[in-house]
This record gives structure tokens, C-alpha cells and sequence, in this order.
């Protein structure tokens, strides 16, 4: 919403890790040279670590889209502790096709990986295989990875591994480490955070690939805020500066002012899934300081050590914010604990998340900023217990079924049983249909999603970053919604990658493309028969739920 108003091409603060964004601090140049030395030959194992939002993941995309051709390299995810589906996962990443699980043990699983490595590794040429999350990594799965590296071919060993993920990592491995592999080739490091003249060097680089042009948005003062209460972790300034941006947006400044950066901190750190970590002190006094002096607020200093003390951050604020609606203000009160919901006459203002949440809805629609917010603020109310009757015709809730299916022929077969059994399925051709539709449905309709897991992931790979990135924009911000993940491909290679997003749902179905008439109707009735008997119960156990607290 607020691009056009700072005359910006893109969000410069975008939480999915786009390497175009990468901002190459010292510590990213140093891990990059880490990565590179895999390919040269210098070392054959680098366990590259860093903290929650330290940048890792971007990083690691921008070295894989770098490598050359030339090279053979994998990039997967395995959450696990079983060395035959681990062996599994890295044998479809390097393009093994299918794997029976039932009918390969281990030892032949290992065979067909060092018969696939010396069809494809060139000579004097090495396969780097990196793997994400590494910390997922059970003990047996971990020998294993390290079990690849020894694989000789021609008498050399052509297998370089990365290995990232949290800080924890670094000790998993070193309980691993054999004697003989002290001085062979074996690096550790670790992304530090940015320093505070990093910080400042972050914010304008990141304004910058945006496309924004002229006098600087936030003051050097205000980054220096930015870099103390951030502690310089990219995802937290990313959160600060994009809230920022957009409240500077709704009060039509054009550069953030210490007023509007100083709220941005207390509705962010009031918040409770933002501060996982304690708060350092220079930071618990820059935000008591600014609850002191912000105007309209009203808060208790002490709420922040709160925070510190294990209550998971969920601390209510009462305080009032004047929001201006055209030629008309107001000024609103949120609900306080000891207030019962729907009593207020006055309009609840919401922390800063709602307001994200209402904007990006609006986005494309060419609302205008007064009719947005009078429509905020409509939204807002409406969200209040107690303020909404519920009538229902029937005691089941309404369910609807969302298809996002790749195979035209499988959709196909898809739609045409569902309105076999009474359902009215909605097909979708894109995840951006499918956000669409769940930003529009009714509160109170059941919706299942029935999606094919290459739309997240390619060949049971976790490759497909714009599609891994959906997936877990759904999960976060849709976290409701059932979904029934289908594939094609043995559910031992993509089970770990959705298990590790929280999604345990997964349905294996018949390849329709590889299959002639006669064996269609027969497998596609077995696999529709487990997924229509998964919606149901899915859609009973909803049911379940809200006769039970609503007393229906």
C-alpha cells in the first residue's frame, strides 16, 4: 500500500528471503568464501550456522543460484532420524525418479547413490550437497550425510556437503566427528548479526533495490534506535522498518518521525510471537523511554520486563491513538482485560498487525485511504466476542473443498466426483486464487485444502523457493486451514519436507498420465475414497468442536 506514496518499485522490507535483497555484510562475504571453498576442493564439510531471522536462508538461495552448471549440486531438507528415507530424499533431489522404500534396503539404497554419483560427477568435477535445516537432522540421519562424504569414486571422494541451520548444529556435529577428520577438510561457521553501522548500510541498500530515490526515510537517530532495539537481526529490522513505513503511509508523512517509530516499538513488542529471545536492557530502556514520552499513550513501563520473565510477550496495553478518517477524528480505546467485549461504544484500534493484515487485503483494489479506514475500523468491531449472532440452517458448519491441482486430467476427475457426492469444489489455478478466495470466504464455512505438492516443492525437492514460501505464508497466516497434500511420488521422499512445516496430512495418488483406461477409474476410485473419507473427517471433527463451544 505504501510503495506509491514513498515512490518505491517494490516493499523493500519483504520477509521472503529474496537474494536480490541479499546485502552482503562482512560476515556474508566470509560465509560465501566458506561455501565457495566446497567447490574449489579446499574443504569437503562447512557447517554453516546462525540465529532465527540471522539471514541464513538467503543466503544459502543466492549461493545456489550462483553455482555453474558445471558443478552437480543438490538442495534439500530431510526432518528425521531414518537413514533409508534420508538416502531416499537425496537420491530424488539428484534425480534418482521414484524409490521403493519396501523394496530397497540399505545397503542397495547406498549402492544406487555411488552408482548415480559416478554416472554424473565429471571428472575431477564434485557433487555439493546442501542440505537446510540441518539441525532436524536425527543422529542416525546425521552419520549418514556424513557416510556420503567418504563415498570414493576412482579413488578420490568427490561429495562436498554444507550443512546449515540453528546454532545447535555446531555441537550435533562435533559429537560426530572421527578421529581421522580433524585436518580433513571440516569448517565451522557461523553468521554473525550486523553491527550497527551495518544496520544503517542495511536499511539503504534495501531502500535502494526498491527504488527509492531522494532524502532518506528514517533518520540516523531512528536507525540507531532500529539497530539497538533489533540487536541487527535482518528479519526483526525488516519487521521494524516495513511497520514503519506503513504508519508513516496511514498518517501521511513521508519520512518515518521518532513519534511514528516509537509506537512501531510498542505495538511490535507488545506482540507475542516477536520477542522469543529476552530483550537487552539498553533495548528495555529505549522502549521505556519512548512509552514515556510518545503522545495519546498510556502504558506501564514495568510491562516490558514482563516480557523477560517466560509470560510469551502476550501483555495487554490500554492506551489511545487518534485516528483520522477524512474531515473527522476520533479517538479510540482497545478493550481492556477487565472490560467485557462488546461494551465499548468506542472503536477497538488493534495492534499493528491487524492493520498489516486489513492493508494487504486491500491491496490492487484502488480503495481510497478514507473509505479504507472507515472499513478498518468496521473490521476491527466486527471481530469483538459477542457482537456477531451466529445462525446456521443446520447444525453442521458449511464446507467447502479447494482443489489446486496441477494434472488437468486428475482435476478433472477430481471435480467431476466431488459433485458426485454433493460437494460444489473450487478449483483453483493459482495460489494467488486460492489467497483471494480465503480473504473473501465466510468466517464461519470449513474450508479444506485438497493441493498437489508440486505446487510447493519440485521432484520432492525443496527447490521451488517461491512455492516453499507460499506454503508457509499459508501456514502462518491461514494457520486454521486443514490441507490434504497429494502426490504422486512416494510419500517417504516429500513426507519430510511437510512434516516439518506442521503439515502431517499427506495422500498418495495415482500418476493418471502414466496410465491407460482400464486401470484409471480402479486407482483413481481407491484414492478418492481415502481423500473423501479425510475431508469428512476433517469437516466432522470442526463440526465437533463448535457444537462444543457454542453449545449447539
Amino acid at each position: 500500500m505504501y510503495k506509491k506514496h514513498f515512490g518505491l518499485k517494490d516493499k523493500p522490507f519483504n520477509l521472503t528471503p529474496d537474494p536480490a535483497y541479499l546485502y552482503l555484510s562482512g560476515s556474508c562475504n566470509n560465509a560465501l568464501e566458506h561455501f565457495s571453498s566446497l567447490i574449489s576442493g579446499k574443504n569437503r564439510l562447512v557447517v554453516f550456522t546462525g540465529a532465527i531471522g540471522s539471514g541464513k536462508t538467503v543466503l544459502l538461495r543466492s549461493f545456489v543460484k550462483k553455482v555453474s552448471a558445471e558443478t552437480e549440486l543438490i538442495h534439500f531438507n530431510y526432518a528425521g532420524d531414518d537413514r533409508s528415507q534420508f538416502l531416499q530424499v537425496a537420491l530424488h533431489a539428484f534425480g534418482a525418479g521414484e524409490v521403493d522404500s519396501a523394496a530397497a534396503d540399505l545397503g542397495c539404497l547406498r549402492d544406487e547413490f555411488k552408482k548415480l554419483l559416478a554416472g554424473k560427477i565429471r571428472e575431477d568435477g564434485c557433487l555439493v550437497c546442501v542440505i537446510d535445516e540441518a539441525q532436524n537432522l536425527g543422529k542416525s540421519a546425521l552419520d549418514e550425510a556424513w557416510r556420503m562424504l567418504d563415498v570414493e569414486i576412482d579413488d578420490r571422494r568427490p561429495v562436498r556437503m554444507l550443512l546449515a541451520g540453528l546454532p545447535k548444529l555446531q555441537e550435533r556435529v562435533k559429537s560426530l566427528k572421527r578421529k581421522d577428520s580433524a585436518d580433513n577438510g571440516i569448517v565451522s561457521y557461523h553468521l554473525e548479526l550486523l553491527s550497527g553501522n551495518e544496520v544503517a548500510e542495511y536499511i539503504r541498500h534495501r531502500l535502494s533495490v526498491a527504488g527509492f530515490q531522494g532524502a532518506s526515510v528514517f533518520s540516523d537517530d531512528g536507525v540507531k534506535d532500529i539497530a539497538r532495539v533489533s540487536e541487527g537481526t535482518p528479519r526483526l529490522i525488516n519487521i521494524i522498518c516495513d511497520s514503519a513505513l506503513l504508519n508513516a503511509y496511514f498518517m501521511e508523512e513521508r519520512s518515518v518521525t521518532p513519534e511514528i517509530l516509537k509506537e512501531v516499538f510498542q505495538d511490535l513488542f507488545y506482540k507475542s510471537g516477536l520477542m522469543d529471545r529476552s530483550i537487552s536492557s539498553s533495548s528495555i530502556e529505549l522502549l521505556s523511554s519512548g512509552i514515556k514520552s510518545a503522545k495519546n499513550v498510556v502504558a506501564d513501563p514495568a510491562d516490558l520486563h514482563a516480557l523477560r520473565q517466560g509470560d510469551g510477550g502476550i501483555v495487554t496495553k490500554a492506551y489511545y491513538r487518534e485516528v483520522t478518517t477524512g474531515s473527522d477524528t476520533e479517538t479510540a480505546e482497545p478493550e481492556r482485560p477487565d472490560q467485557v467485549a462488546g461494551t465499548s461504544e468506542k472503536t477497538g484500534v488493534q495492534l499493528l498487525d491487524r492493520i498489516i493484515d486489513f492493508a494487504d487485503s486491500l491491496t490492487g483494489l484502488g480503495v481510497s485511504r478514507d473509505a479504507a479506514m472507515d472499513a478498518f475500523r468496521d473490521y476491527v468491531g466486527a471481530d469483538k466476542p459477542g457482537e456477531r449472532s451466529i445462525e446456521l440452517d443446520s447444525d453442521d458448519l458449511p464446507l467447502s473443498v479447494l482443489l489446486l491441482e496441477k494434472n488437468a486430467r486428475m482435476k478433472m476427475h477430481l471435480e467431476n466426483k466431488f459433485h458426485e457426492v454433493g460437494f460444489n469444489p473450487i478449483v483453483l489455478t493459482s495460489s494467488g486464487d486460492l489467497f483471494e478466495v480465503l480473504n473473501s470466504a465466510d468466517p464461519l464455512e470449513i474450508q479444506v485444502l485438497v493441493a498437489d505438492a508440486g505446487y510447493f516443492i519440485e521432484d520432492g525437492k525443496n527447490n521451488n523457493f517461491e512455492g516453499w514460501d507460499e506454503l508457509k505464508r499459508i501456514r502462518a497466516d491461514y494457520a486454521y486451514l486443514p490441507l490434504l497434500i497429494t502426490s504422486v511420488m512416494p510419500l517417504t521422499t516429500v513426507r519430510a519436507n511437510f512434516i516439518q512445516v506442521g503439515i502431517p496430512f499427506l495422500l498418495h495418488k495415482p500418476d493418471l498420465g502414466r496410465m491407460d483406461l482400464s486401470m484409471v477409474r480402479r486407482e483413481f476410485g481407491r484414492f478418492f475414497q481415502e481423500l473423501y473419507g479425510s475431508v469428512i473427517g476433517i469437516h466432522s471433527m470442526f463440526n465437533a468442536f463448535y457444537r462444543r463451544v457454542s453449545g449447539v
